[in-house]
């Protein structure tokens, strides 16, 4: 997967509810060094009184250090 800063990664995903909106939570790890280089968080089913479409990405974090 390549990231928003065009980096290349393995994703890994987990689903959780825990936040109080069903969302999918996705780190994309650079393969070589194993740097964390993002982190997104996508809604999955609904947006409750966010009122955004579904999937709408909530949250997104970039990591420097990563891949170049």
């Amino acid at each position: 997967m390549t990231d928003r800063a065009g980096r290349p990664g393995i994703a890994h995903s987990a689903s959780s509810a825990e936040s109080g909106q069903p969302t999918r939570y996705t780190f994309i790890i650079e393969a070589n060094t194993g740097s964390l280089l993002p982190q997104e968080e996508p809604l999955t089913e609904t947006a409750g009184r966010l009122n955004v479409p579904v999937p709408s990405v909530i949250s997104y974090t970039v990591y420097l250090g990563g891949a170049s």
